[in-house]
């Protein structure tokens, strides 16, 4: 006894080559949740320098436009008297931004005499960065509250603070205080 089978190929076909179409031609992947992405900076990583010194990143927040603000501290030589707060504004790539700080996508603000660290950071409404951390006199944590705001460009907002030069610090006690 012989069967015959009849296999309807161009049915088959109709519904899986569409698919398989769309398989090819899709852009790959970004990486799986908990992945490093490869389209972010060199293989998911991006290591910035502020004049070959030690840089520490502590806090990141995402802007509307998808660009992200890194905030943290930059000291050369082990010298914390020359601490300062150190923000980078990067692409979604990964890359600094050329619009964000001199035109290298990086700036820092400076406390005379004091070791300063930027531990958070906030995008407004309307695009400017305030960054809050502390301000120490050397080898000491009886240090006080900094918090330091930008416009969009990197540029202290002169608005901001009683100075005219976008920071504000603010003593809690003679404990010393800090913003996280």
């Amino acid at each position: 006894m012989s069967y015959r089978v009849r296999i309807r190929i161009l049915p088959l076909l109709n519904s899986i080559l569409p698919l398989a179409v769309a398989a090819a031609l899709a852009p790959p992947l970004a990486a799986q949740a908990g992945q490093l992405d490869p389209s972010f900076g060199h293989a998911g990583k991006t290591m910035i320098d502020f004049n070959l010194s030690t840089d520490l990143a502590r806090d990141v927040a995402l802007q509307p436009d998808g660009k992200l603000v890194v905030v943290g501290q930059t000291y050369t030589n082990n010298d914390y008297s020359g601490e300062d707060f150190a923000v980078t504004r990067h692409l979604p790539n990964g890359t600094l931004d050329p619009s964000f700080g001199g035109g290298d996508g990086k700036v820092t603000t400076d406390f005379p005499g004091l070791a300063a660290v930027a531990s958070a950071v906030v995008v407004q409404p309307d695009g400017k960065i305030v960054v809050a951390g502390g301000a120490f006199p050397l080898f000491t944590f009886l240090g006080d509250i900094a918090v330091v705001r930008y416009n969009a460009d990197g540029s202290p907002d002169t608005s901001f603070g009683t100075n005219g030069n976008g920071v504000v610090i603010t003593a809690l006690g003679a404990t010393g205080s800090y913003a996280f």
